[in-house]
């Protein structure tokens, strides 16, 4: 398509990496940053928000009588879906696949978080440079929801308490998602040493 090669769009949103990674070439090489959210307020939302969403070809009317917990073990549910999303696979998962996922993140991916938005996008302006590009910063953070708390695709829903019987539910279909996201966390502090001021090194 020649869309790398055309320097029409300076950022691409996109869940498929994969298919996104064949627009560029050596010649016209593309960086990722991601913004992660706990799997389980992912999952969550994603049940909630397809009750609703008609504009969606995954529209679930028939789910608004159901329980998280229903929801959970139907088929309709997502396991583990940023994990095998980021592998390219649809297929039950292994500890290897749980590892390879993980050096994807480290080697390939500047890591923002939901609930540290504002420094997560103060990281990726400094990172691409967006802050000496004003014209980009507003629709960035539009887009990453970084000016409130609703962002661009957001949708408001009952939230689901750590620990409860709902929570213990999604979380069993998404083990692997949950230490992703750990890692992810833990990756976030160590990529915060390449956003130090000197003059904070030097104190």
């Amino acid at each position: 398509l020649g869309l790398a090669q055309s320097g029409l769009a300076d950022i691409i949103f996109t869940s498929y990496i994969h298919q996104a990674a064949k627009l560029f070439s050596p010649l016209y090489r593309g960086r990722v940053f991601t913004v992660m959210r706990h799997p389980i307020e992912r999952a969550a939302s994603e049940f909630f928000y397809l009750q609703d969403a008609s504009w969606e070809e995954t529209y679930s009317p028939e789910t608004k009588s159901w329980t998280i917990q229903e929801y959970a073990a139907s088929d309709r549910a997502e396991h583990d879906w940023i994990t095998k999303q980021l592998l390219g696979t649809w297929q039950e998962l292994t500890e290897e696949d749980l590892q390879k996922a993980m050096y994807i993140l480290e080697d390939k991916v500047l890591i923002g978080l939901i609930d540290r938005m504002e420094e997560s996008v103060d990281r990726f302006n400094r990172y691409f440079g967006w802050e000496e590009s004003p014209d980009k910063v507003p629709c960035a953070e539009d887009m990453l929801g970084h000016k409130s708390s609703t962002g661009s695709n957001s949708h408001a829903h009952p939230k689901v308490v750590p620990g409860s019987d709902d929570w213990e539910a999604l979380a069993a279909i998404n083990r692997y998602d949950i230490q992703l996201y750990d890692f992810a966390v833990a990756l976030f502090e160590e990529q915060g040493i390449l956003f130090e001021d000197p003059e904070d090194e030097e104190s």
